[in-house]
């Protein structure tokens, strides 16, 4: 009896130290929040990473850290160039990022990048029909630009705990992940909605255990159409429960 009761005020200890960092002094932080919200005037009212759209931006104030972020549509309507789009405003920030790609080789997701940041034309880089002007401009910008950080992670296997080995390893700022659905469930359900919202429920504990923004896509059922759709027509809508935000 006494080893049980031993036992279980261990266990009180470790829960009591792992929550604590979730308990707030009111009274003992009132400057703390005096000088964010000034911080807050000052940035006109966004506090945390913002995105190449304003409307977005006045929405959510910017993607926050432990935010788990959903980006939903149904196939090929852009969802991935959106998530090219915000990392590209990421890295001129100054911000590291890691980039999963799930849907597409890391080697084409690197051309996308080069494509935002020299300005080049998609179409003719995938070609190689760039116009003399346009060659000289992407390789003086090499040699000039100075961005933030970029580490592409390829289609390799792996699940939530594989994504966390990477953050341990890379210390990013930010996260996305390229087709969240297509990754591998580390409690390996056997029911495909079973495994997608595990994925999703392992990635929202992740993003408030590391602290930082992860940015996720995920496809429409089809009972959505191109352009209207609630959290109800995600595939796998339970997912839509662990998600702080979703576009």
């Amino acid at each position: 009896d006494t080893a049980v009761d031993l036992l279980r005020d261990a266990v009180r200890r470790i829960e009591d130290a792992n929550t604590s960092e979730a308990d707030l002094d009111w009274a003992g932080t009132s400057q703390e929040r005096y000088e964010r919200y000034l911080e807050l005037q000052k940035n006109e009212g966004i506090d945390g990473y913002r995105t190449p759209f304003p409307t977005l931006d006045d929405a959510t104030q910017g993607f926050h850290d432990s935010e788990f972020i959903l980006i939903v549509a149904r196939q090929g309507i852009g969802k991935t160039w959106l998530t090219n789009i915000f990392a590209h405003m990421n890295i001129n920030s100054g911000l590291n990022v890691l980039y999963f790609t799930k849907e597409m080789p890391s080697k084409q997701v690197a051309r996308r990048f080069d494509a935002l940041q020299y300005r080049l034309n998609y179409q003719d880089l995938r070609k190689g029909t760039l116009d003399n002007i346009s060659e000289r401009n992407w390789l003086q910008g090499m040699q000039t630009d100075k961005p933030g950080k970029l580490t592409i992670v390829g289609e390799e296997s792996g699940g939530v705990g594989h994504v966390a080995a990477k953050i341990e390893r890379y210390k990013p700022d930010i996260v996305y992940v390229d087709g969240v659905y297509l990754m591998d469930d580390d409690q390996k359900a056997r029911e495909g909605w079973q495994r997608l919202l595990n994925i999703s429920r392992d990635m929202k504990k992740l993003a408030k255990k590391a602290g930082i923004p992860i940015v996720a896509t995920v496809q429409f059922n089809r009972q959505a159409d191109n352009t209207k759709g609630d959290s109800a027509n995600i595939s796998g809508g339970d997912i839509a429960r662990d998600a702080d935000v979703i576009l």
